[in-house]
Order: C-alpha cells, then sequence, then structure tokens
C-alpha cells in the first residue's frame, strides 16, 4: 500500500468529524496544527499521479510536510479536552503510536489528563 493510499484513508475517516460534542471550548493550538496536517493530505491526495511520480518529495514538502513536522516536534500539553482527544484521534487514525508524531500527541494528551485530573 502507497502512503498516498494511507493517507486517503486516514482522511476520508477524519475529515469533518466533530472532536467534542457539546458546548464551545477555548482555542487550543495543538487542534489548529493538526487541522493543518490534515489538510495539508487533502491537498497532497489531490495531486495528480504523474505529479507525485516526478518529484513525490516536493509535493509532501508543499503539502502535509511542514505541518507534520510541526507535529513531530511539538512539546506542549494539549490546552483542553478537545485538543487532548483530536491528538488521541489523530494517533489511532493515522496508527502511530511511538513512532512519527505519534509520541508526541500522546504526550500533550496525557499531560492535559494529568493537568485537569
Amino acid at each position: 500500500m502507497q502512503r498516498r493510499d494511507i493517507l486517503r484513508s486516514a482522511v476520508a475517516f477524519t475529515v469533518g468529524a466533530p472532536a467534542v460534542m457539546g458546548a464551545a471550548t477555548a482555542y487550543d493550538p495543538i487542534i489548529s496544527a493538526i487541522q493543518a496536517y490534515k489538510d495539508g493530505c487533502v491537498a497532497f491526495c489531490a495531486v495528480p499521479e504523474d505529479e507525485m511520480e516526478q518529484d513525490e518529495e516536493n509535493v509532501i514538502a508543499r503539502t502535509y510536510g511542514a505541518p507534520m513536522e510541526i507535529l513531530e516536534n511539538w512539546d506542549q500539553p494539549a490546552m483542553t479536552q478537545e485538543g487532548a482527544i483530536v491528538a488521541l484521534r489523530l494517533m489511532r487514525d493515522e496508527h502511530l503510536y511511538i513512532d512519527g508524531f505519534g509520541g508526541a500527541m500522546f504526550a500533550a494528551a496525557l499531560a492535559y489528563f494529568e493537568q485537569n485530573s
């Protein structure tokens, strides 16, 4: 299975799904960072196959590359319950638990729950 197929299935599963039902919550930058990554994945999947074959690294760099790097280097706790849940859902949807940004998302979610329990 190619990365494009994996991203397409993850995006189809998560785009448009509400993170938490109920009242609006405070701004949480982790939610914006995750949404930027998801938007980049959608853009990546929309690139024509011939363009992808010519220069996949450039396509990654201009679609989801920078947002993924932000998530991989994330070192702050989630600020809201919604942010913590969105981080955990991203881990689940991308099947990342230790590799990639999985560890950073887990740490952000856990830190939120530890601070607010």
